[in-house]
């Protein structure tokens, strides 16, 4: 029982590193439950309890946008890597590469560990 359990939780982990996050929030327009009634201070406190606010100000300032070294690779490598990265460099390296051949100003990215 105890390996039938162990193994789904792997299979779940596995999982759930292969995909991405997104979430579904549902705004509650007015508390009557009808239709064209738009309370604005009622959706702006659903927002503000949310994050949403907060999570819409981080997308502005271009902080949540992470992305692994290799995901950008096969991303670039048919359109630009061939020409600009030499074979059997780490993806990391590489990356590099691509963002100086780019010449983006450096305010708009930043290389973490894993991920751009």
């Amino acid at each position: 029982l105890g390996a039938k359990f162990r193994h789904g939780i792997e299979q779940l982990t596995q999982l759930l590193s292969s995909s991405e996050a997104s979430f579904v929030r549902c705004i509650r327009p007015n508390d009557i439950k009808v239709p064209d009634v738009f309370e604005s201070n009622r959706v702006l406190d659903q927002l503000s309890s949310m994050s949403v606010l907060e999570a819409v100000a981080m997308y502005q300032e271009g902080y949540t946008f992470k992305v692994a070294y290799a995901d950008v690779l096969s991303q670039c490598y048919p359109l630009l890597a061939k020409a600009l990265v030499p074979s059997g460099i780490d993806a990391r390296a590489a990356v590099k590469l691509l963002v100086d051949a780019a010449e983006l100003p450096e305010e708009f990215f930043a290389f973490g560990k894993r991920r751009l």
